[in-house]
């Protein structure tokens, strides 16, 4: 007799919806995905610490009642004993004004001033160690780590440090650090970086530093990157 023939199982036209779980871990290997623009108050909460471009952020991006707690020149190292923020009391350090009230989130952009250093792993160290200071002055704040912004072709190829491969090399420090820490990792370098990995002349000042509508934008990458409290 015939041997019969099995009946197939019936292909699926499409595969179910991956499904979640409030309890699944957060994967701090990947930049936040984009989400729905969170309101202006969404930063009523948040201490941004960083240098000047943080500064510029904080001054021309219309952003409010985030505290800023950058300044020109500041790196991983610095941050914890410039005393640079104005209080009632006296200048502080940006960390540790960062102790004296209690936030939400804080925001760090930090490694343009040390692309010059000539020890990749010391800034990683460096910058390790400032974000287990954030964690024990804010242990309930969400961190959310930014990657550094390209620089102009120009800039790039007539500088002797401030290049877009030396940024490339501390970014992916930057993403390895978010996922050590496990800490939020914005990729704000991802947004600005053209197909030659540079950034548009038309939204740079210098080189660098952005104009005001560039700024905009900045604050646009982060309100389209939150994660869900």
């Amino acid at each position: 007799s015939p041997t019969p023939v099995p009946t197939p199982f019936p292909v699926p036209t499409s595969l179910p919806a991956q499904e979640t779980h409030p309890s699944a871990p957060y994967d701090y290997t990947v930049p936040v995905p984009a989400s729905d623009p969170a309101e202006a108050s969404w930063f009523s909460d948040a201490a941004f610490l960083g240098d000047s471009l943080t500064d510029g952020l904080l001054l021309y991006s219309g952003i409010r009642g985030a505290d800023n707690l950058a300044y020109k020149g500041l790196t991983v190292q610095s941050i914890r004993t410039d005393k640079v923020i104005k209080t009632d009391s006296g200048k502080v350090t940006p960390l540790e004004a960062l102790g004296t009230k209690t936030y939400g989130k804080v925001y760090l952009l930090l490694g343009v001033n040390e692309l010059g250093w000539y020890n990749d792993q010391r800034f990683y160290k460096a910058y390790g160690e400032l974000l287990d200071l954030v964690r024990d002055a804010q242990p309930d704040a969400q961190i959310y780590l930014q990657t550094l912004l390209p620089v102009t072709a120009e800039k790039s190829a007539s500088h002797a440090y401030l290049t877009n491969d030396k940024v490339e090399t501390y970014n992916a420090l930057i993403a390895e650090l978010a996922a050590e820490k496990e800490v939020y990792l914005v990729d704000l370098h991802a947004a600005f970086a053209g197909d030659d990995g540079a950034l548009c002349p038309e939204e740079s000042t210098d080189g660098v530093h952005l104009t005001k509508s560039a700024y905009q934008r900045w604050l646009e990458v982060l309100r389209t990157h939150t994660v869900s409290e």
